[in-house]
């Protein structure tokens, strides 16, 4: 191998493993997730647990007398249910949803077991459903209008939903009307205000909408927020808190489920975000696009607004506000059929918008369609891959085995020019073209496969496809779930790295790296320190990786250990032809 090709291979390692690092390393908060045993049978049951009701009077939230300009006040929040109230059950087929006459709000949202969606369960677990929506007050329940004291509202339940309405002492009448549809995530939700008093009325920040709160679900869960505005997804790290923005729609989202509400007659103004960290109690700023990575959300729930441009009702006018709601998993396809880009929230990376990992789950669902097994599915999958990579990857490893056979020639270049660089790059040149070898053509072709191998790497990470889907290799033991490690047994105690579980992927990936650098040509008549940085390689890349991907989804290591299994035979093959061409 020539110091041109060692460079390119140097840059593609290190790309992989800078990349691979950044991925995976995030700290990492232990924190058991929060009991959701039961989550069915507790949407029906009246929950012994609610917050002591705080009892507001219905007060005038502003007036105007005459056109005297009165800022309305933001109502107090934090206020629990009362006892004493019923609420409502709503039964769509996919999820079981209570709405609170208190407030006129969506008090909790259960998503039903929903296999074809990524909502499973796992082989000890009674149920696989998911809890979107628990609210224990109003602050951290979805659908007011936080401008207005919450009180008991009348309901009236009809086909698929329940519109409440109350008139506040200043004649101010506010309806909601929720309407869900039957099999699928998708709601709608209409507010209406009405001045039916004698006096003109203003919000002078806006009308501010609450999106509730939303919690973890799984171990090691990730919370976010998402805004689509009209340039595009905003996706800071930064803390924001009542930035303005044309809010299309707004989307609090865990790792692999979504809450997402979009303003129908037109967009938000502003939106803020409050954080409540875990073990601790005061609210804080918090992140846009935080739920990423495998490690643990620091928060305990994230909770959002959404406020709207300035109000102003005149006796007898009336002002909607309607909101298309989507409530259930981050599955890309659904999320692309609701429409409203509300695929978006699924954050791909920079090769998404390519389409890359797009077409990448399009064609693991369609391979799972025909076989019904995600880790077949990605066995598979891998093969077409290295199927329709063959050209480059062949190229590549032709051209390195072109290059071992003229090191001893190089040598003799450098032995004979020893202190010309010049004239022994000249000569190397000739040397090449004498012989039909391009320096770029053992890196480039791997370079060129670099944006694959990160796609699939975001896609097999992030997809909820894999979500608690078992790969029976060996029955009830192994591979319980493709989205996260293989465990094959938990272990005495805890060591450095690999912790406390014993997980077999990495360790067969890591031999599979091992096999690859000891078949990779090499340029045997290369110098000794060379030859000995080559064996360092050898022995560090392995061990490199096997660590970087001890603790990542066994669909993905799946995947790596049997790509570069595959990449050992083609070497082989390759090896051979070059012999027999020889």
């Amino acid at each position: 191998m020539d110091k041109i090709s060692k460079l390119g291979l140097g840059v593609t390692v290190l790309l992989l493993i800078g990349w691979f690092y950044w991925q995976s390393q995030q700290k990492k908060d232990v924190v058991p997730p929060p009991d959701r045993s039961g989550d069915t049978a507790e949407v029906v049951a009246r929950e012994g647990t609610a917050a002591p009701a705080k009892v507001i009077p219905v007060t005038t939230p502003a007036v105007i007398i005459k056109e005297e300009a009165v800022v309305v006040p933001a109502a107090e929040l934090a206020v629990g249910f009362p006892d004493d109230i019923t609420p409502i059950t709503i039964d769509t087929g996919l999820a079981i949803i209570r709405l609170n006459p208190f407030g006129g709000v969506i008090q909790k949202l259960v998503l039903d077991e929903n296999p074809d969606a990524g909502i499973r369960k796992l082989p000890d677990e009674g149920s696989g459903a998911v809890t979107l929506v628990n609210a224990a007050n109003i602050e951290q329940a979805p659908g007011r209008l936080t401008n207005f004291p919450p009180v008991v509202m009348k309901a009236t339940e009809f086909a698929g939903g329940v519109e409440f309405s109350a008139t506040y002492d200043n004649e101010i009448t506010v309806e909601k009307r929720y309407s869900f549809e039957e099999g699928s995530y998708s709601a709608t939700l209409d507010i209406v205000l009405r001045n039916d008093s004698d006096q003109i009325l203003k919000w002078e920040s806006g009308p501010v909408f609450n999106c509730g709160a939303i919690f973890p679900i799984d171990k090691d869960d990730l919370l976010g927020v998402d805004i689509l505005n009209a340039d595009g997804m905003l996706r800071k790290k930064a803390p924001e808190a009542m930035i303005p923005a044309q809010i299309n729609w707004l989307g609090l989202k865990t790792k692999y489920f979504v809450a997402i509400y979009k303003p129908v007659e037109g967009p938000a103004s502003f939106f803020s975000i409050a954080g409540v960290e875990k073990s601790k109690a005061q609210p804080k700023k918090a992140a846009l696009g935080c739920a990423r990575g495998p490690g643990a959300s620091p928060y305990e729930y994230l909770r959002a607004d959404m406020v709207f441009p300035t109000l102003i009702l005149k006796p007898g006018e009336t002002a909607r506000y309607s909101f298309d709601l989507y409530l259930g998993p981050a599955n890309y396809a659904i999320l692309k059929e609701v429409g409203n880009s509300f695929e978006q929230i699924v954050d791909f990376g920079i090769f998404g918008k390519i389409y890359l990992p797009q077409a990448l789950i399009w064609l693991l669902n369609w391979i799972y369609g025909l076989i019904g097994s995600y880790g077949w599915a990605i066995i598979l999958l891998t093969i077409i891959i290295k199927v329709v990579l063959w050209p480059l990857t062949h190229k590549s490893y032709a051209s390195m085995g072109k290059m071992q056979k003229l090191q001893p020639q190089l040598a003799e270049l450098k032995e004979k020019y020893k202190g010309d660089s010049k004239k022994i790059q000249a000569e190397t040149m000739k040397l090449y073209k004498a012989n039909g070898v391009n320096p770029m053509g053992g890196c480039l072709p791997m370079l060129l496969q670099m944006p694959i191998l990160f796609a699939l790497f975001t896609t097999l990470r992030n997809t909820i496809l894999l979500r608690k889907a078992p790969f029976w290799i060996i029955p009830g033991k192994w591979i319980k779930d493709l989205s996260g490690p293989d465990v094959l047994m938990v272990l005495d105690k805890s060591y450095p790295i690999i912790g406390n579980h014993l997980n077999i992927l990495p360790l067969l990936m890591g031999l599979s790296f091992f096999l690859q650098q000891k078949f990779t040509p090499t340029g045997g008549g290369g110098s000794a320190q060379s030859a000995q940085q080559q064996k360092m390689m050898a022995t560090l890349m392995p061990v490199m990786f096997t660590f970087l991907f001890y603790s990542l989804p066994s669909g993905l290591n799946l995947y790596f250990m049997l790509s570069t299994f595959i990449t050992i035979a083609q070497q082989l093959i390759t090896t051979r032809m070059g012999e027999k061409k020889g």
